[in-house]
């Protein structure tokens, strides 16, 4: 018997970046990971991803998606068949040599970087900005997507890869519904996560830009990183923890606490420290060391988990 459900969630801001969340998240993924399956869409690398996998509570999944979606592994980190090959016309580095007279781009590290994905730190680009850049990528003879985070973050992906197309692969290849998928995101590079039909959660501690771009169309958790990943599957499925106000003690941007199932749920402020402040999503795996601390907002305190909240 397969799975009930899919869940497709971002790593960084969305499941990590809350301990106790996240703990809280895998005891109840330890109890039901036979009905839920469970991918990852991140801007990480893969070595990261699994090095942060190792170190966590971040439990392993059935598959990765990886570097913005231009990588793909199933759950033995093995590469998914074809997916790289369908980009074989896009080259990064002709990609990187095209944007260099753009002074608002600064090159990220060299392990940001990609032969499929050009990453850079972009303060204060505006529409036209963009608009020029792809025009200077087409005429170096790419097909790309621009892919923005955090306000702050540019990444040069193959027009055909990204997230969303990334994760349509997987659920198709699952023989899954789309209605029995549900995605999780927090930033920008995770907008086209929510344009495949899927079912989706933004977490309370969400950027505008997520918000804006789906506003209307997904589920808007007042429960920040981990404990919004849980309330949007309890939403969505009528399964998992129950999240009450009585529980909670209130969320996490102070206000009252989730009110039905059914509705959609006000979100407080982002963090101005959001953890996708530093790249996009190509979050370092020292974060705790050189931000001094990890920074979190106060997750309220859900249920506990038993065999009450377990699937029927």
């Amino acid at each position: 018997m397969g799975p009930d459900y899919v869940l497709i969630a971002d790593v960084d801001g969305t499941l990590f970046g809350d301990d106790a969340a996240l703990e809280r998240f895998a005891l109840w993924h330890a109890e039901n990971r036979r009905r839920y399956r469970l991918a990852y869409a991140t801007g990480r690398h893969r070595e990261s991803l699994e090095r942060l996998i190792a170190g966590t509570a971040l439990p392993a999944p059935d598959a990765a998606i990886t570097a913005v979606g231009t990588e793909i592994h199933d759950g033995q980190w093995r590469r998914w068949p074809d997916w790289p090959e369908r980009f074989a016309g896009f080259d990064a580095e002709a990609a990187r040599l095209a944007v260099r007279p753009f002074r608002q781009l600064a090159l990220q590290p060299d392990d940001a970087q990609t032969p499929l994905k050009a990453s850079y730190d972009a303060r204060d680009l505006d529409p036209s900005d963009l608009v020029d850049i792809r025009a200077a990528l087409v005429r170096a003879g790419q097909d790309p997507r621009l892919v923005r985070s955090a306000g702050l973050h540019l990444d040069i992906i193959p027009a055909a890869a990204g997230k969303g197309n990334a994760a349509a692969l997987l659920v198709e290849s699952w023989g899954v519904s789309p209605d029995a998928v549900m995605v999780f995101g927090d930033t920008g590079n995770d907008i086209d996560l929510f344009q495949k039909g899927f079912r989706g959660t933004v977490v309370a501690n969400a950027l505008p830009e997520l918000l804006d771009a789906v506003k209307g169309h997904a589920y808007r958790s007042s429960f920040a990183y981990a404990d919004g990943v849980l309330d949007g599957i309890r939403h969505w499925s009528g399964r998992g923890p129950a999240v009450t106000e009585t529980a909670a003690g209130g969320t996490s941007d102070g206000s009252a606490g989730p009110a039905r199932p059914d509705e959609v749920q006000p979100v407080g402020a982002p963090d101005a420290r959001h953890p996708c402040a530093r790249s996009s999503e190509q979050v370092d795996d020292h974060l705790v060391v050189t931000r001094g601390r990890r920074q979190v907002l106060h997750a309220p305190r859900l249920p506990e988990l038993g065999g009450a909240s377990q699937p029927g």
